[in-house]
């Protein structure tokens, strides 16, 4: 099979670049095309958020779900970094224009990274900071308490 992009076969590549409809900018979810989500969609409207904005590649379903839960092994470096690299062609302009000057992965409690020996928010903010030429704040947080999957 040819790679394309990132090292994706064509299928898969077609599979996460197909989109999947408008999504609110706020939580992510999927509404329709008409509808204004400026300040947020029906499920998150009314919610407090410690967010301003989600980017998304796509749902969480098919290609894509089996992709991010692959992503979470071992020696998914590549993969992660080829995902991170896709969600960067489709949402460069929007993410350029936020002039983000630090990115920070979400820290593993240290025993959860003896577990797994790969930290995958690692690998997706060492993209985005590398992409953004913004600095790469990993010692920034820590994670006190183990808490369960």
């Amino acid at each position: 099979m040819r790679e394309v992009s990132g090292g994706f076969c064509f299928t898969c590549w077609i599979a996460l670049t197909t989109p999947t409809g408008s999504a609110c900018r706020r939580c992510g979810g999927t509404v329709g095309p008409y509808l204004d989500v400026e300040s947020g969609c029906f499920w998150c409207h009314d919610e407090k958020l410690e967010y301003d904005r989600v980017y998304r590649l796509g749902l969480y379903d098919g290609v894509l779900g089996t992709a991010c839960k692959w992503g979470k092994h071992r020696r998914s470096d590549p993969l992660l970094a080829a995902l991170a690299n896709l969600l960067w062609q489709s949402e460069r302009a929007a993410l350029e224009e936020e002039e983000i000057d630090l990115v920070v992965p979400i820290p593993q409690h240290w025993l959860q990274l003896l577990y797994r020996s790969h930290n995958a928010p690692d690998t997706l903010a060492d993209v985005f900071s590398n992409r953004l030429q913004a600095r790469l704040g990993t010692h920034t947080h820590r994670k006190t308490r183990f808490t369960p999957r």
